[in-house]
């Protein structure tokens, strides 16, 4: 039987206590949340923080506080921190800044997207500044591709030897109807060699 990972994201950017009581937003309930996941079968752990207005941020403190607890409780799980969150600056000082901390890997957007409210932009300079600085920190990097531009910009990456390899990455289809068929089209290339596939469910 091949084995499967799953990755848990319990936060996010969106959810907020008035669309979900149970949304995990303080640090205490992301690690209680992560906890729980760990227990039902979940090996990594995608993690988010909030501000004390719970917004999304990028703020190093609070990150430190989530992976301290989470090794200090001996949870047993790959901690992911991510570089997205829609609040601040989109600069490597402040969407980096928690890239020296004790996780094991970090999320990479490798392209900007478009939702609903807002841009979460991602300069090709910017993307390969996090990408240097997690290796510097030994951290895997989890590919984010969202549209098929970023799944290119990956390729580019790799080949600018910026990315070592495509080893994780994970496919979002909510910016392109059939996205997910694409994806799997590409990824049996000779131009990808991915043992790491994620897939959000596919929208109506």
């Amino acid at each position: 039987m091949n084995k499967l990972i799953i990755t848990v994201a319990p936060t996010g950017n969106v959810p907020t206590k008035k669309l979900n009581p149970n949304s995990p937003l303080t640090t205490e309930e992301i690690v209680e949340d992560i906890k729980k996941c760990v227990a039902l079968g979940a090996s990594v752990a995608h993690i988010h923080v909030r501000d004390e207005n719970m917004n999304p941020t990028s703020d190093r403190k609070l990150f430190k506080e989530v992976l301290d607890r989470l090794d200090e409780d001996e949870v047993n799980v790959i901690k992911q921190v991510s570089t997205g969150a829609r609040g601040g600056e989109n600069t490597i000082a402040w969407r980096g800044q928690m890239l020296d901390l004790n996780a094991h890997m970090a999320s990479l957007s490798t392209g900007s997207s478009n939702f609903p409210k807002g841009v979460n932009a991602n300069a090709f300079d910017l993307i390969e500044e996090l990408a240097n600085k997690m290796y510097a920190n030994n951290l895997k990097p989890e590919i984010e591709v969202f549209d098929t531009a970023m799944l290119f910009n990956a390729i580019k990456l790799c080949e600018k030897g910026i990315l070592i390899a495509l080893n994780n990455i994970a496919v979002s289809n909510t910016s392109i109807s059939g996205f997910r068929l694409f994806a799997y089209i590409l990824l049996a290339s000779s131009s990808i060699k991915s043992n790491a596939l994620a897939l959000t469910p596919l929208g109506k």
